[in-house]
């Protein structure tokens, strides 16, 4: 979690679960994603977009 380029990271959730982030973030276009084993590479990614 030092990486200046984390934005925010969650607790893992189970399914069925859900969890709340909030951040301040400049415009722009960010990635995110899920690291439990598998799930990127499965699709588990999207983009935000600020503007």
């Amino acid at each position: 979690m030092d990486d200046p380029a984390i934005l925010a990271h969650t607790r893992l959730i189970e399914g069925g679960q859900s969890n709340t982030v909030t951040f301040r973030a400049p415009p722009g276009t960010y990635t995110y994603l899920c690291t439990f084993p598998e799930h990127y590479a499965g699709g588990e990614k999207g983009t935000l977009v600020i503007k």
